[in-house]
């Protein structure tokens, strides 16, 4: 470049546009990183609740009361029907008790919902009294929320149905 004083300010120029170019990299660069960063977040998460649901569907058929209460926190909240149970050892309690009375259960995730650290599923329920033989069925929308990995509110919308 020239030392004429145009010389100068097309250099001053070239400089100014390199910068802006620099600034302008740095920040699309930054962005991309951080929004691969939030998708990567939550995928795990959205994958971490699938695997706790399907966890829980799968421990209800074998009638394994311990893995049920593994997904809880000790002071976590579950809600069936008009019964409420707070705390792991109670919610291990009911699945036994549970149990006792009801065995060939079958439940079919339909569709699981996820929400940050928030979820709903819908799923079926099909088990057969001890006693009396009779099978029942039931549709079930649930609602839940964990906190480090654990579930501490568990709500379930049971509707009794027909066998189809």
């Amino acid at each position: 470049m020239s030392n004429s004083p145009i010389g100068k300010l097309n250099q001053r120029y070239l400089y100014s546009v390199i910068l802006i170019l620099i600034v302008t990299l740095v920040i699309i660069g930054s962005n991309v990183l951080f929004t691969t960063s939030i998708k990567a977040q939550s995928l795990p998460m959205k994958e971490q609740i699938t695997q706790m649901v399907t966890r829980q569907a799968r421990a209800w058929e074998n009638q394994d009361a311990q893995a049920i209460a593994d997904d809880f926190a000790p002071s976590a909240v579950f809600i069936a029907a008009s019964f409420e149970f707070q705390g792991k050892p109670r919610i291990k309690q009911a699945a036994l008790n549970y149990f006792k009375g009801f065995h060939n259960t079958v439940v079919e995730i339909k569709r699981i919902i996820v929400d940050g650290n928030e979820g709903a599923v819908e799923w079926t329920w099909r088990d057969q009294n001890r006693k009396s033989g009779k099978e029942g069925y039931a549709e079930d929308a649930i609602i839940f929320k964990l906190e480090n990995d654990k579930i501490v509110y568990w709500r379930e919308y049971i509707e009794k149905k027909e066998i189809p």
